[in-house]
């Protein structure tokens, strides 16, 4: 609350989606939010139309080409164009965050947002950054053909194409800055000390009590179980909220993009000329923040 900054999290394109964004954007602008992060990672897609486009046409101009569908010929056979006016029509800057989970829709709509942020010509400057790691290459389509019998068959039929005629198929789309993560979230970190490699976290496994020959639970003893089972849920739904934002706080790859926009916010006060654009402001970012890519070392003899 004290950057000024909003962060949203998207984890699925759901039907939802757009009109809460809607909402969040509004904050934003209402605020004169410095920046705000939409984090994509681990979005594995959704519904394409007309939950993508919805959301895509929050940020741009009506009429702004999202994703086109090509066969094999290299033939158009869709275009989806955005169908309403922008929510969004502010230079406040977007980054996106991205991972190699960052799939299909995600990744339309972070690669179709970055490039009309590129082309600069709108009558609202679109400022949106790319942050994480390449994401997972998700650009073909499949269509589900129904066969005899009650079965069907799932097959490849088209694939997607970015504004630019750009796919990402098996490629994925490349961060502006590279920013891995450097720790693994606390639940993960639980998860895999206590399942993983052990024999009792499988299925129907034989547990010490019936190698020890001991009597099976009684009714009562599995009902008491499934009651501390129930009253664990609730104590981790109830907690759910306090952990999220804790993870949120102890996020490096969030915590990048807050300095990034605090960077960008204090490039404007003192030398807007620096950051008047998509390519300067990548360049500027580049020149002073220090990511994880490779740094340029020179032996001085």
């Amino acid at each position: 609350k004290d950057q000024n900054i909003y962060y949203i999290s998207l984890k699925i394109f759901s039907e939802t989606a757009p009109k809460q964004m809607a909402g969040l954007l509004r904050k934003a602008s209402q605020q004169k939010s410095r920046g705000i992060i939409l984090d994509l990672r681990r979005n594995p897609g959704g519904v394409l139309d007309p939950t993508t486009i919805d959301i895509a046409q929050l940020f741009l101009e009506k009429g702004s080409l999202v994703v086109s569908t090509k066969d094999k010929n290299q033939k158009i056979v869709h275009a989806y164009h955005t169908r309403k006016d922008p929510v969004f029509q502010n230079n406040i800057p977007i980054f996106i965050l991205i991972d190699n989970f960052t799939a299909s829709a995600s990744e339309i709509l972070a690669g179709c947002l970055r490039y009309y942020s590129e082309q600069n010509n709108s009558k609202h400057k679109l400022m949106v950054l790319l942050v994480g790691t390449e994401s997972f290459g998700k650009g073909s389509v499949q269509e589900v053909i129904p066969i005899s019998n009650g079965c069907a068959l799932k097959m490849t039929t088209m694939l997607y194409y970015l504004p630019g005629d750009v796919s990402i198929q098996a490629k994925g789309i490349k961060p502006d800055f590279l920013v891995k993560p450097k720790t693994i979230p606390e639940d993960e970190i639980k998860w895999v000390r206590e399942l993983y490699g052990k024999e009792s976290s499988l299925r129907n496994h034989i547990t010490a009590s019936e190698v020890a020959g001991l009597p099976k639970k009684t009714k009562k003893q599995a009902k008491l179980k499934q009651e501390v089972k129930e009253k664990t849920k609730e104590e981790i739904a109830k907690n759910w909220e306090e952990r999220h934002r804790k993870a949120i706080g102890q996020d490096t790859q969030i915590q990048a993009c807050i300095n990034m926009i605090n960077m960008l916010a204090i490039a404007k006060q003192l030398n807007p000329k620096l950051v008047a654009t998509r390519k300067t402001a990548v360049s500027f970012l580049k020149k002073h923040y220090l990511t994880d890519e490779e740094v340029a070392l020179e032996q001085v003899k």
